[in-house]
């Protein structure tokens, strides 16, 4: 299994990571807003992370 990663894409399709890169940023574009401040709730997330050392959460 690959990682969803821009260096696994390129190589999947042949391309270089810049290539990949740029074109991400030209469909997501369409998708992102602009903000002038942020919103008064902001959610946050846990998660464990993928090691075996003890104590391993991360949080987002």
């Amino acid at each position: 299994m690959h990682g969803k990663n821009f260096k696994d894409t390129a190589a999947q399709f042949r391309t270089s990571q810049t290539t990949v890169i740029r074109r991400f940023d030209r469909i997501s574009s369409i998708h992102l807003k602009e903000f002038e401040e942020l919103p008064k709730v902001i959610a946050i997330d846990e998660y464990r992370g993928d090691t075996n050392v003890r104590n391993n959460t991360r949080y987002l």
